[in-house]
């Protein structure tokens, strides 16, 4: 459920600052602000990741749940911690339940969002389902509808509020959605209809409004995986270059802060149409040097002075720093996927390419593997990176 206040201004030019205030949805939330930040318009987003001194992060960890005085004093915080005018929209991100700010409306559901003014609370939690296993698509959505119905002008508190909200779904934005799979349907849909984007081109810029349909467009394409294949040659090309920059449809990936990212996927790329499973780096499988060789790549990748460090104390300290790294990915492969996949995706043009070269999962003789699926003609791999593909049992 949404629930609102209205704010009355016509945008043109608006950042928009979140405040993540839970340490574990950190790295979700940066995906996702890179992800809002891909298409260009008069909104700007802008990570704020606080320091667990500040007043307004130690006040809501305090809190077991957000009532809307609570709310209200976080608002207040942030205002006094940071230069505030109404070029500002504030989103406050947590875990934790949020109580309704009105009577009004009665829901079952144990997830919601409101805004007031210029600062809007999102929950991060109960998104699974509704995103199948996405929750960050459902966050971000939640942070677009507020800003386009509070740019909108819809009233919280109006007697007419079913006129702009749709009690009855339409698979539109402005749905209010009683149940999960109404929810699911709506973020699915990406869809502003024709009534409710006639009422906001009143208050909202159209600038404005093609911002938030390619925002909603992006949700609903990761979400459902819709993709083509591109057609284009160049588009379709990937690249390792001597460095160990991978290029992508002309784009170098930039794996921001995870650099861990970086080497793992270079070695399932590397090794593409290969299924590489933990029972091959546990030399179980078919491909039974896969830790030798992944290992290999960390330490050339990672560990430039090895050879000149090489039985010394510092050198075996670091050799073992790098074996943990690739029992770590071993250990949590599933969720290194996700974080590659979301990674790339945030930086290529087209996400259809993006998509297409993920690091996917299948099962195998009942074991799980994963494996990047590339045409032999579409990729480029210098010479001095074969010594990193594994042998076949």
């Amino acid at each position: 459920m949404i629930l609102f206040a209205n704010l009355n201004f016509k945008l043109i030019n608006m950042t928009v600052r979140i405040f993540c205030l839970n340490e574990k949805d950190i790295a979700d939330t940066e995906y996702l602000t890179h992800m809002l930040s891909k298409d260009i318009g008069p909104l700007k987003f802008r990570l704020y990741t606080p320091s667990t001194k500040e007043d307004y992060y130690k006040f809501h960890n305090s809190l077991d749940k957000v009532s809307v005085d609570d709310f209200n004093h976080i608002s207040q915080l942030i205002e006094n911690r940071y230069h505030f005018n109404h070029n500002f929209f504030n989103v406050i991100l947590t875990e934790k339940q949020i109580e309704s700010p009105t009577n009004k409306f009665k829901s079952s559901k144990d997830w919601y969002s409101f805004y007031f003014e210029n600062f809007i609370i999102v929950k991060t939690s109960g998104w699974e389902e509704a995103t199948e296993g996405k929750p960050y698509l459902g966050v971000a959505h939640q942070i677009i509808e507020n800003l386009f119905q509070s740019l909108g002008r819809i009233d919280l508190y109006g007697l007419n509020l079913f006129d702009s909200v749709h009690k009855k779904t339409k698979t539109c934005i402005n749905d209010f959605c009683e149940t999960t799979e109404e929810t699911n349907g709506k973020i699915r849909s990406g869809h502003i209809c024709k009534e409710c984007y006639d009422n906001a081109i009143c208050h909202v810029e159209n600038d404005t409004l093609v911002q938030i349909r390619n925002i909603l467009r992006r949700i609903r394409n990761r979400i459902t995986e819709d993709y083509e294949i591109p057609f284009s040659d160049r588009e379709r090309k990937i690249e390792i270059i001597n460095n160990s920059d991978i290029i992508i449809g002309g784009v170098y990936i930039d794996w921001g802060k995870s650099k861990n990212l970086h080497p793992y996927y270079l070695f399932f790329l590397l090794n593409y149409n290969k299924n590489i499973g933990v029972s091959d780096f546990k030399g179980e499988g078919e491909y039974q040097d896969a830790h030798e060789k992944m290992t290999q790549l960390l330490i050339d990748m990672k560990f430039k002075n090895f050879e000149k460090l090489k039985g010394t104390s510092v050198g075996e300290r670091l050799l073992e720093e790098k074996l943990k790294l690739v029992e770590s990915f071993i250990k949590n492969i599933t969720s290194y996927q996700t974080r590659i996949y979301n990674s790339i995706m945030n930086n290529v043009h087209r996400e259809d390419i993006g998509y297409f070269y993920r690091l996917t999962s299948s099962k195998i003789n009942k074991k799980n593997t994963y494996c990047v699926k590339v045409e032999p003609s579409d990729i480029v791999i210098p010479k001095k990176f074969l010594k990193y593909i594994v042998s076949e049992v």
